[in-house]
């Protein structure tokens, strides 16, 4: 069972991060610009690479052991744990109107500070719970979201393991099932004019950047990390660039994603940074599509994470060839 569904959950979150990447190839060949649209073809080369290493890696040369491998007693309060961090963020986000990245990092505060065992869990379900109101307008609405991203985060353990990202990317899927199910998908799809914002990027790349440090110099774990840097970013941006600052820390937030990742996947500092690049780029054409649904920050930063990973392993496959020559 375990075999089937880890299957389930590659396929799933592969094919995530790749509509994601060709919808931002979309947008930018629509407004022109060619030169990013050749770049981005090139990055999503090296997605599909790195999608493909995994699926040899965490798939099919694991197929014997999965096979083997049957749920945990512990599931069900995980899965309880994405539910209730959905609900939760939800309330601080739309009831006390807190925002969306203040109440997922506050919920990320609280999980890496008091319930430490579920803080992963609880911080996938503050992804869907930053969900727009006009796409899940209630309770019950919300509790769909959870459980969905719940599923998918307990059937993908096997799968994807070390990538900043996968969290959101599991919220992802939860909140775009659910505005299916609600008919209010159609209300995701807008037409933003879309701009490079230099601002947005600088600011991707150092949420990458500072959260990574912390996880791995100042040694907090990954979520602390990433809600700190994300808060810093949702109280202090605004006053700094005014009007302009919720977007900016929304973008820093999303680079907080990459920067959680693992060295056993994005092996150093330049790495991060170039996948925190990456990722800044895609989200940049990515405006028009799923707006408001919970977790597209995330699986972005899953994505430019995969696709990082991608260039220097294939750099490094390219550079062992020439040796053996």
């Amino acid at each position: 069972m375990i075999y089937i569904l880890s299957i389930v959950a590659y396929l799933v979150l592969a094919l995530i991060v790749l509509v994601l990447f060709l919808l931002s190839i979309v947008s930018s060949v629509i407004t022109g610009h060619y030169v990013i649209s050749t770049l981005k073809l090139a990055i999503t080369f090296f997605l599909m690479y790195e999608l493909h290493r995994n699926w040899l890696s965490s798939v099919v040369k694991r197929r014997t052991e999965l096979k083997t491998l049957a749920f945990k007693p512990d599931d069900i309060h995980i899965f309880l744990s994405v539910l209730i961090g959905s609900i939760f963020t939800y309330f601080l986000n739309h009831d006390l109107a807190l925002g969306a990245v203040t109440a997922s990092c506050l919920i990320g505060l609280f999980g890496a500070m008091i319930l430490k065992k579920y803080q992963v869990p609880l911080y996938c379900g503050s992804f869907a719970g930053m969900v727009s109101y006009n796409i899940v307008s209630s309770y019950p609405g919300i509790i769909i979201v959870g459980v969905f991203a719940g599923l998918l985060y307990v059937i993908s353990r096997e799968v994807f393991n070390g990538f900043g990202g996968k969290l959101g990317a599991m919220a992802f899927f939860g909140t775009a099932v659910s505005s299916v199910i609600l008919g209010t998908i159609s209300k995701t799809m807008v037409l933003p004019e879309i701009s490079l914002n230099y601002w947005l990027i600088l600011y991707f790349v150092i949420g990458a950047g500072v959260t990574f440090l912390m996880k791995e110099k100042l040694k907090f774990s990954a979520v602390l990390a990433s809600a700190i840097a994300g808060l810093a970013g949702a109280l202090l941006l605004p006053l700094f660039h005014g009007d302009q600052g919720a977007v900016l820390a929304v973008g820093l937030f999303c680079g907080t994603f990459v920067g959680m990742s693992s060295v056993d996947r994005l092996f150093n500092f330049r790495c991060i940074l170039l996948a925190g690049l990456l990722g800044a780029i895609v989200f940049s054409y990515t405006q028009p599509y799923f707006t408001g649904l919970g977790g597209k920050l995330g699986a972005i930063a899953f994505g430019s994470g995969i696709a990082a990973a991608g260039i220097y392993n294939f750099a490094e496959r390219f550079r062992n060839g020439k040796k053996q020559l």
